[in-house]
């Protein structure tokens, strides 16, 4: 999210533990695509970004599918 104006190491630390919390969960799967979409700098590679620096566009989607149908 390095490149959204709203965000911060804090929230960061948050997501990290909010992830977490939700890995510990039984019966819970977290499907996690930070490492494909992190751009090396802490922002969303820019072909999977809707143009914010929060949202994926539609080939983000597209891999956010990819890495659901996996788990199923």
């Amino acid at each position: 999210f390095g490149t959204y104006s709203g965000w911060s190491s804090a929230k960061q630390t948050e997501l990290e533990s909010l992830n977490t919390s939700i890995r510990a969960k039984s019966g819970v799967t977290l499907v996690e695509g930070y490492n494909d979409f992190d751009d090396g700098d802490g922002g969303m590679k820019a072909e999977y970004d809707f143009g914010d620096g929060l949202h994926p566009g539609a080939a983000g989607t597209v891999r956010l599918a990819e890495l659901v149908e996996a788990l199923l």
